[in-house]
């Protein structure tokens, strides 16, 4: 593994579990996570905790407001940063207004019901 990243260029850091001064960004999350959600619940199947989890980032994203970042959300502090510091298309790839309520197909934006239709079309078969 460690000579096929070498080959393609990638920098692989190895950090130990559970030790902030190696990631403390991502070791806050898992513990504010933990916390928050994973204590609350006792999740029979995966596909409940894999949306239960699913939920919980895009709240924590999209509605949550950081202390840390002056009582704003973290994709609208994105958003601002990006959007003064560059002239180029927005980097987010769906705004929250066009994501999906989580599976459940009938709240599917217009714009990528198209995209499904053209995709599976009768031309399109195989």
């Amino acid at each position: 593994m460690r000579a096929y990243l070498e080959e393609i260029n990638v920098i692989h850091e190895f950090a130990h579990i559970a030790t902030p001064e190696d990631n403390a960004y991502i070791e806050a999350f898992h513990s504010i996570m933990e916390r928050e959600l994973i204590s609350y619940y006792r999740f029979e199947f995966f596909y409940h905790a894999d949306v239960k989890i699913a939920q919980y980032i895009f709240t924590y994203n999209h509605i949550r407001k950081h202390g840390s970042l002056g009582l704003g959300t973290s994709v609208s502090v994105w958003d601002e940063k990006f959007f003064r510091q560059t002239s180029d298309k927005q980097l987010i790839a769906i705004k929250p207004e066009e994501l999906l309520r989580f599976f459940d197909e009938k709240n599917l934006p217009s714009k990528f019901k198209k995209q499904e239709q053209n995709f599976f079309s009768s031309k399109n078969k195989v």
